[in-house]
């Protein structure tokens, strides 16, 4: 029971704060993931993610997976297998439901999937993902 009851908790608590703090601020209201490093309240604001993947490119270069991931918290992700961490069904399939926590991309730390056969072609990403959990059921691309 605890083994359901805890992790079914945590991501609940997760998915409302991800949904409900940014719409309950009037001052953050438009606020994008890209503007919290500019406001200086990027420790109090969560770097959480969520929705459905809508795709996913290999990074062949760089080692890892670009994940894009639609509303309502929509952005290109990079997952690196030893750094990121897969819960639930684990599996990363589109179509799927998702939700995480990811590290921001800064100049200093800049996270890329580098893709290419011959010559590796840096893509951005806003982020290393560190925690990414996935729905109970696939549904398949049937919603």
């Amino acid at each position: 029971m605890k083994k359901i009851l805890f992790p079914t908790l945590f991501w609940s608590v997760l998915f409302l704060v991800m949904a409900i703090v940014p719409y309950s601020v009037p001052q953050w209201d438009g606020i994008s993931s890209a503007d919290v490093d500019g406001l200086r309240f990027g420790a109090a604001f969560p770097t959480v993610f969520g929705g459905r993947i809508v795709g996913m490119d290999e990074c062949t270069c760089s080692g890892g997976m670009r994940i894009v991931v639609g509303p309502p918290r929509p952005m290109d992700l990079l997952f690196q297998p030893g750094v990121s961490t897969l819960f639930s069904l684990y599996t990363l399939l589109p179509s799927e439901y998702v939700l995480g926590a990811y590290i921001p991309s800064t100049p200093a730390t800049p996270a890329v999937c580098t893709r290419g056969t011959t010559v590796c072609v840096p893509i951005p990403v806003a982020g290393t993902i560190t925690l990414v959990g996935t729905t109970f059921l696939s549904f398949g691309g049937v919603f």
